[in-house]
């Protein structure tokens, strides 16, 4: 049995630590909120990421918004051993982790980003399509067998900016699914012709999903769609690249927003 602290206990985090738990592991969480520690009457907690409170840890999982990434790989690049795994199951751009890592001298930093849904985050932690490690050294193999050896999906292990990249592109196409059939559904109203009939049918070929083929006709919001599709754009921009593609789905999930 090893020793996990999960760094941010929303959805993500509870349902790593859910998993954790489940295969037998001693599992600790810490969030700023200090209000969920009096709501919670079985998981067991900690009140900061002191020196003191994390030296006994073997994997500290950071389940927290992006942005929060930054400052608390610092602190850990202080006070956490580099014989021990600190995994990072955020969202960040690509490239992020590799300036980080170097940045703060982690040599065992891990990205393991999550393809949760928010409804129904904890059946989709232990029936995943699919475990992606992002690693620069070898220890992404070692930790995809001991921690996810249970499940019996594909797991790819790649660096780091390429798990980044994988996380990124997954969202930026359920986000072009949704934008098309809204689009599809536009033309079918115009022409009096049931969008959802013809979605139906479409989709029974197997190379084209059904995400997104229920003829709603609205836009994608939610915390993650839009912000990442964001994100890639950045990350095209600043290889001095044109996502004409990217652009036209955003700006036509922008034009539904403005008419909900």
């Amino acid at each position: 049995m090893s020793k996990h602290l999960i760094v941010g206990c929303g959805v993500v985090g509870k349902a790593t630590g859910t998993f954790l738990e489940a295969n037998k592991e001693d599992v600790w969480y810490c969030d700023k909120n200090q209000s969920l520690i009096k709501t919670s009457d079985k998981q067991k907690w900690v009140l900061s990421l002191h020196p003191k409170s994390i030296s006994d840890f073997d994997m500290l999982w950071i389940c927290t918004p992006e942005t929060a990434v930054e400052n608390i790989l610092k602190q850990l690049s202080l006070n956490f051993r580099n014989t021990k795994f600190i995994i990072v199951r955020s969202t960040t751009i690509p490239g992020t982790l590799d300036k980080l890592e170097k940045e703060y001298k982690i040599k065992t930093l891990i990205h393991n980003p999550e393809f949760l849904r928010e409804k129904t985050s904890i059946e989709d932690m232990f029936f995943t399509d699919r475990i992606v490690v992002g690693s620069n050294n070898e220890y992404g193999d070692y930790f995809v067998k001991f921690v996810y050896d249970s499940l019996h999906c594909p797991k790819v292990v790649v660096n780091l900016k390429t798990s980044e990249m994988i996380k990124q592109v997954s969202n930026a196409w359920l986000a072009t699914q949704i934008s098309f059939w809204n689009e599809i559904k536009e033309l079918c109203d115009v022409m009096k012709i049931n969008p959802q009939e013809v979605s139906n049918a479409v989709t029974l070929d197997k190379r084209i999903s059904n995400y997104g083929s229920i003829m709603l006709g609205k836009a994608f919001g939610g915390n993650c769609l839009p912000k990442d599709l964001d994100h890639l754009l950045e990350c095209f921009k600043s290889q001095g690249l044109q996502a004409y593609v990217l652009h036209m789905i955003r700006d036509k999930n922008g034009m539904l927003r403005s008419k909900e």
